[in-house]
């Protein structure tokens, strides 16, 4: 795999400043803020809706990439979905002048957004393959750090996906879809990949990158805004993460730090 293909993810660590906010440290606490906030028009809709169904059913973990968000049962094994439509839409809204044809996502977890967004703006989703074969003709490939696994995962795209649907649209105009910016890692090796398809010959460009959370503390989503040229879109930002005194989440435009239903239990 050349160098060029293949994207580190680097430990970020949040910057725990849990004592610049004003805690709540109670789960009924945060729900009230969740829903003053709303009042107050400081969070829209989907914000609101992707931040409960954090709180509800996620908490806070270490991974081997470091401190980040269990949304197990919220964005990947059981997916949310009354949870996550109010803000898909207010994303849709967003993207809807970028002239967008074609969603890209990598497997598994952003499928379900990826395809919830590709029927609101009824365009057809590409789906990027995580670590099957790589040496098959009309490949290409990149390789990208797992955050949460700690493993290389490499992802391939079929040319013939893309080739398929450019004869109706004259040329492909994509969207990277996650469900979750963090380093940004995953955005910049579909970037890859899109470039090698260009390379290759196919008419497609990336237009912008959309995610359902953006860690706003890593810097990542700002990143590719600057390296890759691209606009994002993200349903919620996520200021700040912590584990002590109990694992806690600052959200963009919540004054205060909030607080899960349960604490984190692998075995749950």
């Amino acid at each position: 795999m050349p160098a060029e293909h293949y994207f580190s993810r680097s430990t970020i660590q949040p910057p725990g400043r849990l004592a610049e906010y004003d805690p709540p440290l109670s789960f009924d606490r945060s729900v009230a803020c969740i829903g003053e906030a709303l009042e107050q028009r400081a969070i829209t809709r989907g914000q609101a809706g992707i931040t409960m169904g954090l709180l509800e059913h996620g908490g806070i973990v270490q991974f081997p990439g470091g401190l980040g968000i269990d949304y197990d049962r919220v964005f990947k094994n059981t997916f949310d979905t009354p949870a996550a439509m109010p803000a898909i839409r207010e994303l849709a809204q967003q993207v809807s002048d970028l002239g967008v044809n074609v969603l890209v996502a990598p497997e598994h977890s952003a499928i379900i957004p990826a395809a919830m967004l590709g029927g609101l703006l009824e365009v057809p989703v590409i789906k990027v393959k995580k670590n099957g074969p790589t040496v098959r003709p009309g490949f290409v490939s990149a390789q990208v750090d797992s955050y949460t696994g700690g493993e290389r995962d490499t992802l391939t795209l079929d040319t013939r996906g893309i080739l398929s649907a450019i004869p109706h649209l004259g040329g492909a105009r994509a969207i990277a879809v996650d469900e979750i910016i963090d380093t940004g890692a995953m955005t910049q090796a579909v970037h890859s990949l899109v470039g090698q398809l260009r390379e290759a010959g196919v008419s497609i460009e990336l237009a912008g990158a959309v995610a359902l959370m953006e860690k706003t503390y890593t810097g990542a989503g700002q990143a590719i805004r600057q390296t890759l040229g691209v606009p994002v879109f993200s349903g919620i930002g996520i200021d700040d993460i912590g584990l002590n005194p109990v694992p806690w989440i600052k959200i963009s435009g919540i004054n205060q730090a909030l607080t899960f239903q349960s604490s984190y239990d692998p075995h749950r």
